[in-house]
């Protein structure tokens, strides 16, 4: 078995009807591929090691090389070409020993537990959405100082009463200050835009001011349609089509226990969707098991021959931005910049939408597992 496990099946047509696969490689152009790499993060190296090195001149050259670095972060450690991880990698054995209890308590067949990354084929109604937005507000020097002026008017007593007067008895002196109908006639000299601000927030008028940027933020979902399907409806065989890429869905969304008392944080991944996105890292968000719909048959054992599975996949990395021309930084959009988990860039689109691979993961096309498909 090789190191990827392949969960979901496609259609193919008998090579007596279909010689050399032609039809069937258009039946796979509506299917969406997606790659799960188990990964995981750590501080990055050389930043612990000039925070610890740092001297007295914390704030000069050492403090300035940390701040060039693409991240405070790094993905740990890379994934090899054939679709396995490094030796050592902690999210990997984490997820091999989740995979042996499994397979020791379900008895699942003797390969289950050497899978070391996970391929979903899924359905063409999976959908991927990706939204950037940018924040504004009135939160700026100015028009703080403005209302706290403004406010301060209003709780001192004398101005209170004068607010008050002003507004009730004289309004249309009010009116004529505001709209400059003062200018020109004898004794009125006007007055300066400081003035004009500091008379308006006495008098409780407000203030034009454009609203400031305050934040940005990345959001994308990716959302799976996977159909487990047993075409026999023989025991082994629900086993093996369904209730195993099952149990590989479940390891990968749960979180995780060691004695079942305390649990949590679930395994992050490294997720290549084929054409449509990459993310750098990621973790499933939520797991629909359906069972019951129309389709649904069951064998006289009461067993299910069909299931649905729904899958919502996000980035946990939820900041966006493109780089400035500065040579005094490197580039963020290369591969050994973008293990740094830092900001999404242009550079994890172009990698999704081309489909050029995961980061550390360039999977040659002749390493690439065979598609399993189901043949009529």
């Amino acid at each position: 078995m090789a190191d990827r496990v392949i969960i979901g099946k496609i259609p193919g047509y008998n090579k007596n009807i279909d010689f050399g696969g032609i039809f069937e490689q258009e039946l796979k152009k509506g299917l969406t591929y997606v790659d799960f790499y188990p990964t995981s993060y750590t501080d990055a190296t050389e930043l612990r090691d000039t925070a610890l090195q740092a001297d007295g001149n914390f704030f000069g050259d050492q403090l300035a090389k940390m701040f060039k670095s693409p991240g405070l972060v790094v993905s740990k450690p890379r994934v090899t070409a054939t679709g396995g991880a490094n030796n050592g990698d902690p999210s990997a054995e984490l997820f091999k020993q989740v995979l042996e209890r499994m397979q020791s308590t379900f008895q699942m067949g003797r390969t289950f537990a050497e899978a070391k990354s996970i391929r979903i084929i899924a359905a063409n109604d999976s959908t991927f959405t990706e939204t950037f937005t940018n924040s504004f507000d009135e939160e700026n020097v100015i028009v703080s100082s403005f209302q706290s002026a403004k406010n301060t008017a209003r709780q001192i007593p004398i101005g209170s009463q004068f607010l008050k007067g002003a507004k009730t008895f004289d309004s249309m002196a009010m009116q004529n200050m505001v709209g400059g109908m003062f200018e020109g006639v004898a004794g009125y000299t006007g007055m300066d835009t400081l003035g004009e601000i500091l008379t308006g927030a006495a008098l409780g008028m407000n203030i034009a001011a454009p609203q400031i940027w305050s934040a940005s933020q990345y959001n994308s979902t990716l959302t799976l349609f996977i159909k487990l399907i047993s075409p026999t409806g023989q025991e082994e065989c629900i086993k093996k089509n369904i209730l195993e890429p099952l149990m590989y869905l479940i390891a990968a969304a749960s979180p995780i226990t060691a004695y079942g008392v305390v649990y949590g944080y679930p395994l992050m991944w490294q997720v290549h969707a084929h054409g449509i996105a990459n993310f750098r890292i990621g973790s499933i968000a939520a797991l629909s098991i359906i069972r019951g719909s129309f389709e649904t048959t069951f064998t006289k054992a009461l067993q299910p021959t069909v299931i649905d599975v729904r899958l919502t996949i996000i980035p946990l990395l939820n900041d966006f931005a493109v780089q400035t021309n500065n040579n005094a930084a490197g580039s963020i959009y290369t591969d050994e910049a973008s293990e740094y988990l830092g900001v999404q860039n242009p550079a994890d689109i172009y990698r999704g939408t081309m489909n050029t691979g995961p980061v550390g993961n360039r999977i040659k096309q002749h390493t690439k597992p065979n598609i399993i498909s189901i043949k009529i």
